[in-house]
């Protein structure tokens, strides 16, 4: 004869008492979110050009305290960018947090925009918001490189940063790491720099947001300059393996990934 906890059809449950506090808590929190839906359809489809909003402000405060009740305790970090911030979430040293990974491998920077902005109407259109001590990590532009895109990343890299101040008041910028073998003849030593330049230059901390970067080239170039290689990957492919040069290894990540959690405790 089977045990009965192996069919839990044949177990009886008893039936505790509706907690009427309870029941009205979460209709005004149903309430609260639809509200906010709606609000919040409208402001992400503002021009991004625009001013910041101080109603956005209101609604991330007001949204916030609505996520905090009914989500867990862990630390929401939300992480954008392409193949690199991919490999960056995988090597699994963010355990700790709540991740939201909107990686787009192969994206260029304006992709990637266009892509956050449609990733934020779908959550809104469900009530899932960015919560007002939520943390984002960026790191863009490796495709803009490998295409010759220099001086669309800087246009573009501004147009996302003025979405993404709006949406957060924890930002953690991540520069590009040297590009060892691009696919092009374009000077691409010279596009990194100005490329890292645009990026480092929305280092700032005021009350409304705190934005802080860090720079791969500390850890990937030598104290004379030279590039560490060991923490590039030589090839990469599966069944087409070519050589690479250009995508850092595990190892390098891993090491990026002690520094930005260290940087988390100055946001």
């Amino acid at each position: 004869m089977g045990d009965p906890l192996d069919n839990p059809c044949n177990t009886t449950v008893k039936e505790e008492p509706v907690d009427e506090q309870l029941l009205d808590n979460l209709e005004g929190l149903q309430g609260k979110l639809k509200y906010i839906s709606t609000q919040m359809d409208d402001l992400v489809k503002e021009p991004l050009d625009g001013p910041l909003d101080s109603e956005m402000d209101v609604l991330v405060k007001e949204e916030s305290s609505v996520n905090r009740s009914i989500s867990g305790n862990k630390q929401r970090v939300y992480f954008i960018g392409d193949s690199q911030i991919n490999i960056l979430v995988k090597t699994n040293l963010f355990r700790e947090y709540d991740v939201v990974n909107w990686a787009f491998p192969g994206k260029r920077t304006d992709e990637i925009l266009e892509e956050v902005r449609n990733k934020i109407q779908e959550r809104t259109k469900r009530g899932v918001r960015v919560e007002e001590n939520a943390i984002v990590v960026i790191w863009v532009g490796t495709n803009d490189v490998l295409q010759g895109k220099c001086e669309p990343f800087i246009i573009y890299f501004r147009k996302s940063m003025k979405l993404f101040r709006r949406l957060f008041r924890r930002i953690l910028l991540v520069t590009l790491p040297p590009i060892l073998k691009p696919p092009h003849k374009t000077p691409c030593k010279e596009s990194v720099i100005r490329m890292n330049k645009c990026i480092a230059s929305f280092n700032n901390s005021n009350k409304k947001v705190n934005i802080r970067s860090i720079n791969p080239s500390q850890i990937c170039l030598k104290l004379d300059g030279s590039v560490r290689l060991e923490l590039y990957e030589q090839k990469i492919g599966n069944k087409f393996t070519r050589e690479d040069e250009i995508q850092l290894n595990l190892m390098a990540f891993k090491i990026i990934a002690s520094k930005i959690k260290e940087i988390f405790c100055l946001l």
